[in-house]
Parts: C-alpha cells; sequence; structure tokens
C-alpha cells in the first residue's frame, strides 16, 4: 500500500489561489514518486469572484 496525499485546492489562478502550473506540476511529481493522492477543495461560498482580464467582481 502506497502513501497517500491530499492536495488541498483553493480557489482559481495566480492571483487568487491554485495556480495550474504548480498543481500540475505538484500532482506530477506526486505519481512520479508513486503517491496516491486525492485532490479537494472547500464547498463554501466566496466572498466575491474578480474577473483578472478587468479588474471587477463577476456576478454570479
Amino acid at each position: 500500500m502506497s502513501k497517500q496525499v491530499a492536495v488541498i485546492l483553493s480557489g482559481c489562478g495566480v492571483f487568487d489561489g491554485s495556480e495550474i502550473y504548480e498543481t500540475t506540476l505538484t500532482l506530477l511529481r506526486l505519481d512520479q514518486l508513486g503517491l496516491g493522492y486525492r485532490c479537494f477543495a472547500p464547498d463554501i461560498a466566496q466572498h466575491h469572484v474578480i474577473d483578472h482580464r478587468s479588474g471587477e467582481v463577476a456576478e454570479g
């Protein structure tokens, strides 16, 4: 039985959460080391979401 790792993801993107390249490389390295992993993320309402193209709060 291999060791298991929990990967906690939060938000989306370089300015407010899990940056895609860092996340992908982390998962790749865990796989290369033969470690099992499961990804988790909070399931709660967010204060607000920013559209980083415009800098404005996104509706919805």
